[in-house]
């Protein structure tokens, strides 16, 4: 995505590099972006959000799976295998999901498919928000949501159930206090 945009724009999105090896990246980075080319380890999220990630993806596969075996007995078994493919999908969204500040650019990983990364200078950003549901609370969780403008509307990245001290960093980073 590129920050900025006009009424003209359509909603029309810019990605710099779609589908690159991974090895790649900061080469392709230090050539055509220098300001955005030095790679940092990304913090995890904590080992305690690990099962809501994994309840998020599992819940959709167990609502498939119930009706068909209802349904459909013996053919409706074979959706079970639907299970493990959720429990997968969840584990990876935990792994896949972190941040990191790097003086004045916040560079967010996150999965709803495919892995995303989104690198952001901190001028850029138009709104920044850490959001806590009950559960999340009962656990020291946070969500934090980043919105940059990018065509007519914006366009939000978010990375759920993070550390409560690591969302009041990057908040605290942004807030230019």
């Amino acid at each position: 995505e590129s920050a900025g945009g006009s009424a003209s724009d359509q909603g029309l999105s810019t990605i710099l590099f779609p589908v690159v090896n991974r090895k790649d990246v900061q080469i392709l980075l230090a050539q055509y972006l220098p300001s955005f080319a030095n790679e940092q380890t990304v913090y995890p999220l904590p080992k305690k959000s690990l099962q809501r990630y994994l309840f998020r993806k599992l819940l959709p596969a167990v609502v498939i799976c119930i009706p068909l075996i209802i349904v459909y007995l013996q053919w409706g078994l074979l959706s079970i295998v639907l299970l493990p493919i959720g429990y997968y999908w969840g584990y990876l969204a935990f792994k896949n999901a972190g941040w990191v500040i790097n003086d004045n650019r916040l560079q967010l990983s996150f999965r709803v498919i495919s892995k995303t990364t989104v690198l952001i200078q901190r001028n850029k950003i138009q709104s920044m928000k850490s959001k806590t549901s009950y559960f999340q609370r009962r656990n020291g969780l946070q969500t934090i949501s980043v919105t940059i403008k990018s065509g007519v509307l914006g366009k939000s990245f978010v990375v759920k159930d993070l550390d409560e001290r690591d969302a009041d960093s990057i908040v605290g980073w942004y807030s230019y206090s």
